[in-house]
């Protein structure tokens, strides 16, 4: 079983009122309870749960509603935007994805949130169990401090076989460093996203290290369907540090060019500095 919830946690009237208290908006502050029941085994147990409390509990009315409608809601998403997430309610939207309700989510936006690199870590080990997201086209994990290591935990996660479909990648403004960037050229390498064709990682602090692993990367197979990349790097990060240099982008600039294919780089807002063919 994908989730288990207790049936005797439903029949606690401190719990019913704990978590009716947290969904007067169940698509802009996740509940732990309303939208994880969309799974079919937790919808069941909460359908007993409540027929026994609706006699004698006012909020247990009002939370089985909220419950059918949202599960109604999530079935026919094709787009999801997600603003005031943490961390804890991003471990609560990994649960959701791993019941399978968010199977028809062709777009996640979790941008601009507060996910931290765990959160998006969470989210990266739940993509990796078979099915849980099969229409995914376009992941929005940007400004979400996911650092090095939020990122390195979703190309692992491509490594592995997820998002084998999805064709964009926004995770700009996140801290990321070469190690992160690095470990997404590696993964790429070896088969993970094969069908990514638009990358945003602008406004992070990585360098010429970057460039280089990304264009190795090209060279053995790496990012086949890539068109549009934008590596405009973090402007005080390089004032201060001067990581990217114009060899760094002279050597990508030759990769592309052995590589082939239509490709852009941009390494200064959208304007494309490296244009293949």
């Amino acid at each position: 079983s994908r989730m288990r919830v207790s049936p005797l946690a439903m029949e606690s009237p401190r719990f019913i009122c704990a978590v009716a208290a947290r969904i007067s908006n169940p698509l802009q502050r996740i509940p732990l309870v309303a939208l994880a029941s969309a799974s079919n085994f937790t919808r069941t147990v909460l359908k007993k749960a409540f027929a026994q409390l609706k006699a004698q509990h006012s909020a247990a009315v009002t939370l089985f509603d909220k419950v059918d409608k949202t599960c109604g809601q999530l079935a026919s998403y094709g787009t999801l935007v997600l603003p005031a997430m943490g961390h804890e309610e991003s471990l609560v939207l990994s649960m959701i994805i791993d019941t399978g309700a968010l199977r028809h989510v062709s777009a996640l936006n979790l941008g601009t949130n507060q996910l931290g690199a765990e959160g998006v870590a969470a989210l990266a080990a739940v993509l990796t169990h078979r099915g849980v997201l099969p229409a995914l086209r376009d992941l929005r994990v940007d400004c979400n401090s996911s650092q090095d290591h939020g990122l390195r935990a979703l190309a692992s996660a491509g490594e592995r076989g997820a998002l084998g479909g999805f064709q964009e990648l926004h995770i700009f403004c996140n801290n990321i460093q070469d190690e992160g960037f690095c470990a997404l050229a590696s993964a790429c390498a070896r088969g993970a996203f094969r069908s990514l064709e638009h990358v945003d990682v602008r406004e992070n602090k990585f360098g010429d290290m970057s460039l280089k692993a990304l264009g190795e990367s090209m060279g053995t197979g790496g990012f086949p369907q890539l068109k549009l990349i934008d590596l405009t790097p973090d402007e005080e990060w390089q004032d201060e540090h001067q990581l990217m240099t114009l060899a760094g982008r002279n050597s990508l600039a030759e990769a592309c060019m052995r590589r082939g294919g239509e490709l852009q780089c941009c390494f200064n807002g959208w304007f494309p500095e490296i244009r293949c063919p």
